[in-house]
Formats: C-alpha cells, structure tokens, sequence
C-alpha cells in the first residue's frame, strides 16, 4: 500500500497517447524520406530540428568567434576558436549532408543493400 495516496492521484493510470509509429519502410525503400515525396530525394535538413538547422548552426558559431573577440580581445584564443568553428561548419554544412546524399542515392540505386 502506499503511504501517499495523493501521489496516486497525481499520477496516470493509463498510458499516455502519443504519435503513431510508422511502420518500416518495405525492402528498396530508402530509410529516410520527405514528407511528400516517394522517391526519398527529400533535403537533409528536413529531417532535422530547428536547432540543427543551417541558420542555426552559423549563427552560433559566429556568435562564438565574435563573442570571443569582444570579450578577450586576444587574437592567439580567437584564432583557434574560429578554427574550430570552422571546421564544426565544414563537417555539419558540408560533409554530413553530402554523406546522406551519397547514401540515399545509393539506396535508392542497389535496393538489395
């Protein structure tokens, strides 16, 4: 028995309903699609939240750079700073969509895979 009972109160007897699960994509389907295509040519960045959209990512990052600037005035701690950006911008601007690209499009030409 439980020494709280308005704690039973607070919590939920039955589960909580949440979105339904799509079932998986059938064999030569690629794994990822956009919403209203079947060809599964849909952008990167559909598929990813706001806070990792494009805009997002270069507005930290510049963020970082020029905050370091205005609050330390010293170019030897800006300089890798801004090297570190840019290589974070070159990896997920860059490399990570054109490896899903690469990836889709070879989905999409050897379905047995």
């Amino acid at each position: 028995m439980c020494r709280r009972p308005w704690l039973l109160r607070l919590l939920p007897l039955r589960p909580a309903v949440g979105p339904e699960i799509p079932p998986p994509p059938a064999a030569g389907q690629p794994l990822l699609q956009s919403q209203g295509e079947g060809d599964g040519d849909g952008s990167f960045w559909e598929h990813k939240p706001a806070w990792c959209q494009p805009w997002t990512i270069l507005t930290t990052g510049t963020a970082v750079v020029t905050g370091s600037w205005l609050l330390l005035h010293r170019w030897w701690i800006t300089l890798p700073v801004a090297l570190v950006v840019s290589g974070w911008w070159l990896l997920f601007l860059l490399l990570v969509p054109a490896a899903w690209r690469a990836g889709q499009q070879e989905q999409l030409a050897d379905p047995q895979r």
